[in-house]
């Protein structure tokens, strides 16, 4: 059993180092997909009031 697990754990950290190896770029697919949708959201936002505990953002219409 444990040599199962010992042999499990190697090939799941062969396939990340290969996936590693494939990746170009700063940021991950994943995260620059989130970001960019973020981006994209942020772009209607405006800063609406500041008090002294923070600030207030409020979005226009779509």
């Amino acid at each position: 059993m444990m040599e199962t697990i010992r042999t499990n754990i190697m090939l799941l950290i062969v396939k990340k180092n290969e996936e590693a190896e494939k990746f170009k770029g700063n940021l991950y697919s994943k995260i620059k997909k989130k970001l960019d949708a973020n981006i994209k959201d942020s772009i209607r936002c405006f800063p609406s009031h500041v008090d002294g505990e923070g600030h207030h953002v409020e979005c226009g219409p779509s």
